[in-house]
């Protein structure tokens, strides 16, 4: 910003700062009788450079950012959704590979053995569900 620019840019923010609730056209006229390089704007232009900015800027400060922050909850939800159905997969192909081990079992031993001794299986669940 050049020196004049930052002159109007800190008489907007003492000003709305004075008053929250002014409205931008009497800021505006207040702007013109006080900093020079406020004549040289169009209302339209005023409001885009000096009072939206100081807005945005205490918005950001105060927390703001609505949608800065539904976005991102949105996000996380998101990736807990994929971590849960990489856990769900991860159990469900355990308990799977358990089902055919049991059903592989020709011999009553060889059943015994994968009940008794779930092994691999038993671990292969409780890691998938643990978060």
């Amino acid at each position: 910003m050049a020196q004049s620019d930052e002159k109007l840019m800190a008489f907007v923010r003492s000003e709305m700062e004075k008053n929250p609730e002014i409205s931008t056209t009497d800021l505006f006229e207040k702007a013109k009788a006080s900093v020079a390089a406020a004549k040289e704007l169009t209302m339209r232009q005023f409001h885009a450079r000096y009072p939206l900015q100081v807005k945005r800027q205490a918005s950001l400060a105060a927390g703001g950012g609505k949608r800065r922050r539904r976005r991102a909850a949105r996000r996380k939800g998101k990736d807990a959704a994929k971590a849960g159905n990489a856990a769900r997969d991860a159990v469900r192909g355990a308990l799977l590979k358990f089902a055919s081990d049991l059903t592989a079992a020709e011999e009553r031993k060889d059943l015994v053995h994968v009940v008794v001794h779930p092994g691999q299986d038993l671990h292969q669940v409780l890691k998938a569900a643990r978060p």
